[in-house]
This record gives structure tokens, C-alpha cells and sequence, in this order.
């Protein structure tokens, strides 16, 4: 059994077992109350006395934090969460609203590939459709520990397509020479994009707001990872800045 009292944004606890729960996988469970809820705090008039102080006083985020066991603390979040909640295509007809074919795909329709191999972390790829209102993220795939060259055939397979497919557009950090190198041998053009992680939130939250970006359950995996994106603390250990 783990128990856990405040918990700190999407953290491990999420990872590692709410997030399981929540799709139901065996061997998972969670469940969630408020301090309020706690037999000890609503029989001690002092305790309930101290809890609506602090929600009067607090920050409502900060005591949804605190009190009510909510994950979506926005401190130092690179996404709003908010806004990509809106974004967020819950089912299937929630993305046949964008995709009318779904769970099939028009061949005509244009694809885009996302892919990050890493040094410091697993091979990532993401599949974008194109469609009037914007791009819509379906698929999403995440390999550790094999060869650049051995992904090209799983990702495909995963995605449903052909690697040579001219309805396709394969793009990467203009940096990843070896990426762009491994794949080509294997008749797959990627297109060199910009490196700067600040160019590129910027770009990602301008679609966002600009409601030109959506993630499909079929993504989920994706859509946690957004939701939980953090910039690195940016403090000495005697606190300043």
C-alpha cells in the first residue's frame, strides 16, 4: 500500500499509479479526498477553523494544491494546462468532429511526423493529420535502448503508413545529423527544423491559443507528458535566483 498526502503537480505518484488507475489497468488503484474530508479535521472545530483560514488567505491554485488534492499546480508549467484541456478530443466522435473517417485516415489527407532520437532519453516520435481547423496529434510512439536505425519500421507500423509515402512529412531538430544520416539510407527525407526550445514552445502555445492544436485520447500519452512539462528550477540551493 502507498500512501501519499500533498501531491506536487503530475508527479510520480501520477506516472506511476494514477494514471494507470484512471485507465483502468489491473493491479491499479486510486482514489483522491480533501482535507476537509479527513474524520480528524471535521470533528476538530480549531482544524476546520485553520483550513478556511487558509482558503480565504491562499491562493485558490496554491489551496487546490494543498487541500483538495489537485495535480494541475501551474508552477513553472511551460503549457497552460487550461488551454490544452480545451484542446483535448476525449473519443472517437469528439475527433471524427475533425477527422470524419476516423479511426481511418484519408490517404489524401497530409501527415506530419515528429521525431526526436535524444541523447538522454527514450526515441520519440509523434503523428500529426492535418486537417481545416488545425493539426490534430493521433499517435504517438516512445522506444528506449535501440539503434537509430532500428525505429524507421516500428514507427511506421505503429502509425499505420509507408515510410515513402509522399502525403508524409518527416521533420526533426535540425541538429540530429545522424537521425536525418540513418534514415535516409533508408529512402526517408527528414526535414531539418529549428532547434531553439524557446522558438519552438513559442510556436506550440501560439497554436494552442490560436486553437490550431489538438491531441486525441489515441495520444494520451502525449497529452500527459504536455500537461506535465516544467521549466527546470531556476534557484541556487541558498535560494536566489
Amino acid at each position: 500500500c502507498i500512501c501519499t498526502t500533498t501531491v506536487l503537480g503530475f508527479d510520480w505518484t501520477y506516472e506511476k499509479i494514477e494514471k494507470h488507475a484512471q485507465r483502468g489497468e489491473p493491479g491499479f488503484f486510486s482514489i483522491k479526498w480533501f482535507t476537509e474530508e479527513n474524520p480528524l479535521f471535521a470533528s476538530n472545530p480549531e482544524m476546520k477553523r485553520q483550513i478556511e483560514q487558509k482558503r480565504r488567505t491562499s491562493d485558490p491554485a496554491f489551496f487546490a494544491q494543498e487541500y483538495r488534492a489537485e495535480r494541475r499546480n501551474a508552477e513553472g508549467l511551460v503549457y497552460d494546462f487550461s488551454v490544452l484541456e480545451k484542446q483535448f478530443l476525449p473519443d472517437d466522435d469528439a475527433i471524427r468532429k475533425l477527422i470524419p473517417e476516423w479511426p481511418s485516415i484519408d490517404p489524401s489527407r497530409q501527415r506530419l511526423i515528429g521525431l526526436d532520437s535524444g541523447a538522454d532519453h527514450p526515441f520519440g516520435a509523434v503523428l500529426g493529420i492535418v486537417t481545416p481547423e488545425g493539426i490534430v496529434i493521433v499517435a504517438d510512439y516512445l522506444k528506449r535502448m535501440q539503434a537509430i536505425s532500428q525505429h524507421l519500421d516500428p514507427i511506421c507500423n505503429a502509425f499505420g503508413v509507408r515510410a515513402q509515402d509522399p502525403k508524409i512529412k518527416w521533420a526533426s531538430n535540425k541538429n540530429e545529423v545522424n537521425l536525418r544520416l540513418e534514415f535516409g539510407i533508408q529512402g526517408v527525407g527528414i526535414i531539418p527544423a529549428e532547434n531553439k526550445h524557446e522558438v519552438g514552445i513559442q510556436r506550440v502555445q501560439s497554436w494552442l491559443y490560436g486553437k490550431q492544436l489538438f491531441f486525441a485520447h489515441s495520444a494520451r500519452r502525449t497529452y500527459d507528458q504536455m500537461c506535465a512539462y516544467r521549466y527546470a528550477q531556476n534557484r541556487q540551493p541558498d535560494d536566489q535566483k
